[in-house]
């Protein structure tokens, strides 16, 4: 149950990692620093080496550049939401709703466990009721 949800999103965040990254991928090299003199912004675009002035005319530049660093922090985010799912996937013990549902279903043991559960179907597929003790 969790666990085809979780493939299930991991999917997704496969496919939105590469579309971050195609969009990424189409906007101008460099990275966007902002800097201000009191009450004038000035945009840089740097390189990692060299920072070189951006003046107000290519504001369409600055703009996609701020969009990409946007766009970077997704990536980001992203990816390590899809690294969290795929150590879980990876720990996950497949063979723990066979082994529960094996047990439940076990007749020696059906009868015994019969109060704390109740049935869902015919099929004598059972749901845990919570129990509450003093």
């Amino acid at each position: 149950m969790i666990y085809e949800k979780i493939l299930k999103e991991k999917l997704r965040l496969e496919k939105q990692v590469k579309n971050l990254q195609l969009q990424i991928e189409q906007l101008p090299a460099g990275k966007l620093i902002c800097a201000s003199n009191r009450k004038w912004q000035k945009w840089y675009v740097s390189d990692g080496h060299i920072s070189t002035y951006l003046p107000k005319k290519e504001r369409k530049t600055a703009e996609q550049l701020a969009f990409k660093k946007y766009l970077i922090q997704q990536l980001e985010s992203t990816s390590k939401e899809l690294q969290a799912l795929n150590l879980y996937l990876q720990n996950h013990d497949s063979t723990a709703e066979q082994k529960e549902l094996s047990m439940v279903t076990a007749p020696e043991l059906r009868d015994l466990l019969e109060p704390y559960f109740y049935p869902l179907s015919q099929k004598c597929m059972f749901k845990i009721v919570t129990l509450h003790f003093k």
